[in-house]
């Protein structure tokens, strides 16, 4: 197994005081995030899980929570740590999916995401897709832990939704915001078929088991579809959100993975979800198709990733498609809560394609990027080599670059047998990949906890293994 630390642009910062030496970033430990028990009877086998997302308790930074897919999405298990990420308590979601023991229309969970609160509590923002009547049917759903047993709760919040964005209010236990995409339905067995789309929001004041009346923050065009909205809270209490939005007759094109333009837009609310501002562009992002010369085309995941930090700084990232033959991240800051916004810039920059990229930001405002990219796969072998990074920065502008994990065979985490209808390999048909959608990036005081998705021949127990790397960035000693 190849261990890559390669530094991407000497950062050497001056300062008053003479030179200060840059900060290198690195892999204090991993862990398995998850594990063979917690799921009900129904689902005993289930254990290829994906696409984890992470949270860390506002007021003790060794206390994380994170959920997670579990055999292409048929269902969804959660778990905590109290020692930083060092070890993993695993704990079902039996409301999630009909095989877990939720209701029947229930057949896969997709766009995992979370929030925790004071004392380690959590809520999940879910997304089921099933059916209905024999209809096609989909809805949201904010099962939520408060630290002990399995997670409660989990009735679907909207139908008609997807997309559940999640955030909790770090000095309110109990309160929590939620930020979701509507979709006029037409009825159909098969798929989405919306005739309009807006954004909406709603605030629960009992940890995510109920909501308060919802209210349309966004109307979108006619013809155009608002999706993958990020929530959070900045550090003077503004709520701050983003998403993408393509036109309603792209979404074919990107399902059968043909490259779609998507435009990002921010928003705001400095009055706990009252009233928004009208959403501004601040990028452009783009759905592509990964090359794969050694068959299969994964898609590459369009989804922007949102975090906030100390003294009102936001960031937010997404991916551009591979020009000239390489690929970029790129990143836009906000220092005032999303009032206004930096430019895109690039960021990452590396040979060939990379997806899925999360960013978060250190308690002392430095700045990471994680991702996939596929630099070391050899074109007409037998596998697809990829391998997880991270970037750190103290400035926005200079970067260090760490290789994370693997190489591991992408590929070969599709080779699963097909768990639903909607589902062809462990996956939906959208994004064909097993190891999920999306991962995460969460910050610490002075480091970096990355949940991520490795497949074989890393992962131990199923085609893919859910993990934790803990970053640290030393701090920086000036020379005098």
């Amino acid at each position: 197994m190849r261990r890559i630390w390669t530094v991407a642009a000497a950062a050497v910062a001056l300062t008053s005081t003479g030179v200060a030496e840059a900060a290198m970033p690195g892999v204090a430990f991993r862990s398995t995030i998850g594990g063979p028990a917690g799921l009900p009877i129904a689902c005993e086998g289930k254990r290829s899980d994906a696409g984890p997302q992470i949270g860390v308790d506002p007021g003790r930074s060794d206390r994380l929570r994170s959920v997670f897919v579990v055999d292409g999405e048929v269902a969804m298990a959660g778990s905590a740590s109290e020692d930083g990420g060092r070890t993993w308590q695993r704990a079902g979601i039996g409301s999630a999916t009909r095989c877990s023991g939720g209701p029947a229309e229930r057949e896969i969970v997709v766009n995992p995401l979370l929030a925790v609160g004071p004392g380690g509590r959590a809520v999940h923002g879910e997304s089921w897709v099933g059916h209905r009547g024999g209809s096609f049917a989909f809805g949201i759903a904010t099962p939520s832990w408060d630290g002990r047993g399995d997670w409660a709760g989990g009735d679907t919040v909207a139908s008609d939704a997807q997309n559940a964005a999640v955030a909790a209010d770090p000095k309110r236990a109990g309160r929590v915001y939620l930020l979701w995409t509507h979709l006029d339905q037409v009825p159909n067995p098969d798929t989405y078929a919306p005739t309009g789309a807006d954004l909406r929001f709603a605030v629960s004041n009992d940890g995510g088991r109920s909501y308060g009346p919802a209210r349309v923050v966004h109307e979108a065009e006619a013809g155009v579809v608002p999706v993958n909205s990020r929530l959070v809270i900045a550090s003077d209490g503004t709520l701050a959100a983003i998403f993408d939005q393509t036109p309603l007759a792209n979404l074919p094109k990107a399902v059968l993975g043909i490259p779609v333009d998507l435009e990002v837009l921010a928003l705001h609310s400095a009055d706990g979800g009252a009233t928004w501002t009208k959403p501004e562009p601040i990028g452009t992002s783009a759905q592509f198709t990964i090359p794969d010369e050694e068959g299969g085309a994964p898609r590459g995941s369009a989804k922007p990733d949102l975090a906030a930090g100390p003294r009102g700084m936001l960031a937010a990232v997404w991916t551009e498609p591979a020009q000239n033959g390489r690929s970029t991240v790129e990143l836009v800051t906000s220092r005032d809560a999303g009032r206004t916004w930096s430019a895109e810039r690039r960021t990452v920059d590396v040979p060939g394609s990379l997806i899925q990229p999360a960013v978060a930001i250190a308690g002392d405002g430095s700045l990471g990027i994680w991702w996939y990219d596929f630099r070391h796969d050899v074109p007409g072998d037998a596998t697809l080599d990829t391998d997880a990074w991270f970037a750190g920065s103290q400035n926005g502008v200079t970067w260090q670059e760490l290789h994370l994990d693997g190489p591991f065979d992408l590929r070969a985490t599709n080779r699963c047998t097909s768990p639903t209808p909607l589902s062809t390999s462990c996956e939906v048909p959208a994004h064909a990949m097993a190891i999920g959608i999306q991962q995460d990036l969460v910050g610490l005081p002075r480091g970096f906890g990355a949940a991520y998705t490795v497949g074989p021949p890393l992962a131990r127990d199923g085609f893919t293994d859910a993990r934790f790397a803990r970053i640290d960035l030393p701090r920086r000693r000036a020379r005098r």
